[in-house]
């Protein structure tokens, strides 16, 4: 376990900007010292703390110490949503957890901070299209790699998937190991 973080590195963690985080400590939100060289540290203790307040998992860090990347499933169809849970929990690298609304994915991603989302186009709450420009217009969540999957859309609108800010889209039904490649992809 490491005993203190740069920015860069608490930035890493948690998936946001280094810029976060700084406003974060010019906030007083995160503790920081500086080091014999000048360089702004949180102590492990701190981060902690600071995770716990705002209600994020603190096993982020473990995930962050082992490399691996989490993803964030929103998929109303529950039967879909546990095999997209347990398809993805079963590759390397990878640790998802999942949602059933757009509402619960907002309040999640904050807290979840992944890396990346699968997103189900044809939510019963709100299309996943809005969702997916609602997530890529704020700073804090824009850097998060989306994913969008739907066995509903017509071609002619697969075809202006990306303007709504998707990295990549899949047609239901796929197979598992494109998902988790297609995930890994646009994570590079």
């Amino acid at each position: 376990m490491k005993e203190w973080y740069t920015v860069s590195e608490v930035a890493h963690i948690l998936n946001v900007t280094e810029e976060t985080v700084n406003r974060w400590i010019e906030e007083y939100k995160i503790i920081s010292d500086l080091d014999e060289e000048g360089v702004c540290t949180i102590e492990h203790e701190d981060l902690v703390l600071f995770l716990q307040a705002n209600r994020i998992p603190v096993e982020i860090l473990a995930h962050a110490s082992s490399g691996t990347k989490r993803v964030l499933i929103v998929d109303d169809e529950p039967d879909v949503l546990d095999v997209l849970e347990e398809g993805i929990a079963r590759e390397d690298g990878l640790h998802a957890e999942g949602v059933s609304t757009a509402f619960e994915a907002g309040v999640f991603l904050r807290r979840y901070r992944p890396h990346a989302v699968v997103l189900d186009i044809s939510l019963t709450d709100i299309d996943g299209r809005r969702v997916c420009e609602i997530f890529k217009a704020d700073d804090e969540l824009s850097h998060v790699k989306i994913i969008g999957i739907s066995g509903k859309i017509s071609q002619y609108e697969e075809k202006d998937i990306h303007s709504h800010g998707f990295d990549a889209y899949l047609r239901k039904p796929f197979d598992m190991k494109i998902l988790a490649n297609t995930i890994k992809n646009i994570l590079c």
